[in-house]
């Protein structure tokens, strides 16, 4: 059984699972609105670039007024990934949102997503940015 670590201590997880958790930071951005990063795991067996296509497709269809501001390759420390930024709308109020895809192993992906009221857009892009500066992979 391989150790396996969480923030609070190290378990041992029996063979045949596999690492879905999220990490989910928040605060109050806002009188009554709230900022998000969310770091989720993937595993991917195609391209970097198929999986991101496929992430899009999916909240094109999932997010009302879905709109793409960009998408571009990015480099964070020694990982080669992309970034994608977008719009859409919830309960009448635009939505921002910035993911970076970090693939940590040819087959594994990191992706860090930060939410935030559109009019926050500036103040957590630089957050996320500050975020992703300071990362550091862990050798398993």
């Amino acid at each position: 059984m391989p150790g396996y670590h969480i923030h609070e201590g190290l378990i041992e997880l029996p063979e045949g699972w596999s690492d879905r958790s999220l990490n989910v930071f928040s605060r109050e951005i806002g009188p009554n609105q709230i900022a998000s990063i969310v770091i989720s795991r993937d595993d991917f067996t195609e391209s970097l670039g198929v999986f991101i296509d496929k992430t899009m497709k999916q909240l094109t269809k999932q997010l009302p007024r879905f709109t793409l501001i960009r998408r571009e390759p990015k480099a964070y420390g020694a990982l080669e990934g992309e970034e994608a930024a977008f719009q859409w709308r919830r309960d009448g109020i635009d939505i921002y949102q910035r993911q970076a895809f970090l693939p940590v192993s040819p087959s594994r992906v990191l992706t860090f997503t930060v939410s935030a009221p559109a009019k926050y857009r500036t103040e957590v892009d630089l957050e996320l940015s500050t975020l992703l500066g300071d990362f550091k992979l862990r050798k398993i």
